[in-house]
């Protein structure tokens, strides 16, 4: 083994920075990720339980004839 494919000190130094730094940035990620799941989950349960008039608000858009189903169907179909 060559003297020149050994990394200095210096360059150990760095990488062992930049691989805490990945660690740190991967546990915020993860930890960002997982409480927006918890989110969205919530909101899905929510959804199923009780749509809101805001939901159906943005699913049935009345000046859209191709979009036929009604509120009542909407419920029926979501709550077999």
């Amino acid at each position: 083994m060559s003297l020149s494919t050994i990394p200095s000190a210096e360059d150990i130094a760095r990488l062992k920075s930049r691989v805490e730094y990945l660690r740190v940035e991967l546990v915020k990620r993860t930890e960002d990720f997982q409480e927006k799941r918890r989110d969205i989950k919530a909101f899905m349960d929510v959804l199923k339980v009780q749509p809101t008039i805001e939901f159906e608000k943005m699913v049935i858009n009345e000046e859209i004839p191709s979009f036929p189903l009604s509120i009542d169907t909407m419920y029926k179909v979501s709550h077999k």
